[in-house]
């Protein structure tokens, strides 16, 4: 009603249970609330286990230390599995 068309939502990979809100389950179901209502939806991947910004990125835990090849893999596989869970 007052022109918006487009709901951004922030994801994080392992929120404290404080910020769970912007786990991937709690995101997921407000992402297709929002369709629902007629939205368009922005996910939009933190990569952290909370808020982040250029000046403020942090690896997520469960990321740190992997070799730049499992890194990868392990980017990857939250990724597809967070788009499928979407579908």
């Amino acid at each position: 009603e007052n022109g918006a068309n487009v709901a951004r939502l922030r994801i994080w990979n392992h929120p404290s249970p404080e910020q769970s809100y912007a786990n991937a389950s709690n995101v997921l179901k407000l992402a297709k609330r929002v369709h629902e209502a007629g939205l368009l939806v922005h996910l939009d991947f933190m990569y952290s286990d909370t808020w982040a910004d250029p000046g403020h990125q942090w690896m997520p835990a469960a990321w740190a230390g992997l070799p730049f090849e499992q890194l990868t893999q392990a980017l990857h596989n939250y990724t597809r599995d967070v788009l499928l869970a979407a579908v």
